[in-house]
């Protein structure tokens, strides 16, 4: 059996952009983001949406700063039996 998956939801400060000129100032997103944990640097946390149990590798990895996280929450998860894929 590989490492535990560590799951993390977190809410953080998104910016915003416009092309062209535009009279009033945008403001920021809230968002929230549920993912697995790839790698947390002093600086950032990279989550994924889905680990090939097999290969080790991620999909879809977005890498968020520190500075800009407002909460952040473990999320429990039960490991999954590993089960023998079929060809």
């Amino acid at each position: 059996m590989g490492k535990p998956i560590r799951v993390v939801h977190i809410r953080w400060l998104d910016t915003a952009t416009t092309r062209g000129w535009h009279a009033k100032s945008l403001g920021v997103d809230e968002i929230e983001s549920v993912g697995i944990l790839v790698k947390e640097t002093p600086h950032t946390l990279s989550l994924s949406t889905s680990l090939s149990v097999e290969g080790g590798s991620f999909m879809d990895i977005v890498v968020i700063p520190k500075a800009v996280i407002t909460d952040r929450r473990w999320v429990r998860v039960a490991p999954l039996r590993r089960r023998k894929v079929h060809e």
